[in-house]
């Protein structure tokens, strides 16, 4: 495997050369060449510089279906090559090939961009809350592959990892995990075990009729007002249990939980997992200093509408 990159902060693939008037890009996604870009120098330099990270984020597509194996975070092999040419378009350099394992990754401002993934257990913080006696998966990157660690109902850490786990107690509401990408680019979950409600949006239009009976009278069977357009989209609110430990480590979890793009929900009543977008847009970190009972509410959405239109 190549170096684990993240692409969803940007990634730069620069070369430079004296004398260089322009350079060529052929970016390779998953084995098939797909780009081939020119660009000019960055002015009162002799260094071509592309980001590559949104070109190739076009490939990388999670997928989640009730169970976690290490291909569902879609990660995908990159390769590129930069030549360099002269005014005159004789070739004055090449990077030769650059392989990378590309994830749906990101680094924060302050970090700056061209992200490597580090190795160890992908997950913020040393410690994950889990319902008793449920088990769970964590991706790990020994730097030469990322691949799943599975840990039991009944254990206290991670095998091969110093994450920890701590367990929410069983409770009569259920359990709702929100499994979601995160900011290492693979999956994660977050266990919401206090009480949940469902809901119903529904949204449509309408027009006033000018249907008259056969005589061109009123018919009051028929509806004035005609609604059309109409559908609904699924809500649940989801909050979690009293958290009593290591809430630093939620807090970072959560914060990656709300940036995320690519979210599901176990859905009980359904039976399998369907994807959700999160409708909470702002949450107040809690802390055990200023907060004697730490817990966390969520509102999320189901990320299609309930009645198909897809066409």
């Amino acid at each position: 495997m190549a170096t684990a990159i993240g692409v969803r902060s940007p990634f730069f693939a620069s070369l430079a050369f004296g004398g260089t008037a322009y350079g060529t890009l052929e970016l390779t996604v998953s084995g098939t060449l797909r780009y081939t870009i020119t660009k000019d120098v960055v002015p009162g330099t002799s260094t071509v510089t592309f980001d590559i990270s949104e070109l190739v984020r076009d490939y990388i597509q999670p997928l989640y279906d009730g169970t976690i194996v290490a291909t569902d975070c879609g990660a995908v092999a990159i390769s590129y090559v930069l030549k360099l040419f002269n005014s005159g378009g004789s070739q004055v350099a090449t990077s030769g090939t650059v392989s990378y394992d590309a994830f749906d990754a990101y680094q924060y401002y302050y970090n700056g961009n061209n992200y490597n993934l580090p190795t160890g257990a992908l997950v913020t913080g040393l410690d994950l809350w889990v319902p008793e006696g449920q088990g769970g998966i964590v991706f790990t990157n020994s730097g030469s592959s990322v691949t799943t660690v599975s840990f039991s109902g009944s254990d206290s850490t991670v095998p091969t990892t110093t994450v920890g786990i701590n367990r929410f107690p069983c409770g009569r509401y259920g359990n709702y995990p929100l499994t979601f990408i995160n900011r290492f680019g693979v999956h994660q979950q977050m266990w919401f075990t206090a009480k949940t409600v469902n809901s119903l949006s529904v949204k449509g239009s309408e027009f006033k009729s000018k249907y008259n009976a056969s005589n061109g009278g009123i018919n009051g069977y028929r509806h004035q007002y005609q609604q059309y357009d109409r559908n609904g989209i699924r809500q649940y609110t989801l909050n979690s249990d009293y958290i009593t430990a290591d809430i630093d480590d939620i807090n970072n979890q959560l914060q990656e939980l709300m940036l995320s793009e690519y979210v599901w929900i176990d859905d009980a009543d359904l039976g399998f997992p369907v994807p959700v977008n999160l409708v909470t847009s702002n949450v107040t970190f809690k802390t055990g200093l200023n907060d004697r009972l730490v817990s966390y509410q969520v509102v999320v959405e189901q990320a299609f509408d309930l009645i198909s239109t897809g066409r």
